[in-house]
């Protein structure tokens, strides 16, 4: 790996977007270490199928971010030996990376905007939790922000299992990442049950993506509420015509990073939700697909489809204690 070619590429840039808050000490923001950061880049470049591009490639931190109780995260844009956007990574001050992917940042477009009215003194304020990314508003209100994919290849259709001495990946390929329809519940339950129709149970999407997800939202009693998942499962797919003596699904609340890992392992995409903090006013659920684990620092990360269409197909984010529910679907 060109790791010192690398590394003399890497360049404070702020400049490019200052991103201003009162109370922020940015020296003591930006103490992380600059080593950790290297190590936990090269290693996933090296180790996580379709990342190989960054292995020659160069990081630079373009905003700070923030989350609730002064809690601050550094956005990093990669770029290839040939000025090629190739992804982005997310640290927090200890240099750990919380998320990663090939595509542009979900902040791409807002940066941009920025820059090209050259508002350096302006008041903009990036917010980020993991599985969450927003503008605050000069009203109080948080704008969602999402990358764009239209010209990303898809990701998950292209890996397969691997597992090193220190390093174990697995990925589900075919699940389905539909549209927001309704609400994110009954979208992320449609996308278990496509991949499920797509495998083995052909009955279950006969109809239009909306019209289908639609009707699991109709069998939640107009509450999307995670309690009321097992209902609309078990009432969607057990329909005369469909599968009456299949699919079970359990709500698992305060799961284990392992727990999750085992419903990957045994080809289940599976619910996955993560709980409202910060300055997010709601939690919001997605469709587990698959893990990346450093075995040493027990280092867990979870790829998502997270119901928005928007969204970068290698869309992975650290495990937290935001995970706090997982929607177990067995056929």
């Amino acid at each position: 790996m060109k790791r010192d070619k690398a590394k003399k590429a890497v360049a404070i840039s702020f400049a490019l977007i200052i991103v201003l808050f009162a109370s922020l000490n940015q020296s003591s923001v930006l103490a992380y270490n600059s080593k950790t950061i290297e190590n936990s880049f090269y290693e996933l470049a090296a180790n996580v199928p379709g990342f190989e591009k960054w292995v020659d490639a160069q990081y630079t931190d373009v905003a700070l971010l923030k989350e609730d109780n002064d809690i601050f995260y550094t956005l990093y844009t990669v770029e290839s030996s040939k000025d090629e956007s190739c992804g982005y990574f997310i640290c927090d001050a200890s240099g750990s990376i919380i998320e990663f992917s090939r595509n542009t940042s979900p902040y791409d477009k807002v940066l941009k905007t920025l820059s090209s009215k050259e508002c350096k003194t302006e008041n903009t304020i990036l917010l980020y939790q993991p599985g969450f990314h927003g503008v605050l508003q000069s009203d109080g209100t948080v704008e969602l922000v999402f990358g764009d994919n239209s010209n990303c290849e898809r990701y998950d259709d292209m890996n397969s299992p691997s597992k090193g001495n220190d390093l174990e990946f697995n990925m589900i390929s075919g699940v389905p990442d539909y549209p927001y329809t309704v609400s994110c519940i009954p979208t992320a339950i449609g996308n278990v049950i496509g991949y499920w129709d797509s495998h083995g149970y052909p009955n279950l999407v006969t109809t239009s993506t909306s019209s289908f997800i639609s009707e699991i939202s109709s069998y939640m009693t107009s509450n999307t509420a995670n309690a009321y998942i097992p209902t609309a499962v078990h009432t969607y797919c057990h329909q005369s015509g469909r599968y009456p003596n299949n699919f079970t699904a359990t709500n698992i609340w305060s799961p284990t990073y392992a727990q999750f890992r085992a419903e990957i392992n045994a080809g289940r995409p599976c619910l996955v939700g993560f709980s409202s903090g910060g300055y997010y006013s709601g939690a919001h659920m997605t469709c587990g697909v698959g893990y990346y684990y450093v075995v040493s620092t027990t280092t867990e990360y979870l790829y998502v489809h997270d119901t928005n269409s928007m969204t970068a197909f290698d869309f992975f984010v650290q495990w937290t204690s935001h995970n706090d529910f997982i929607g177990r679907i067995v056929p």
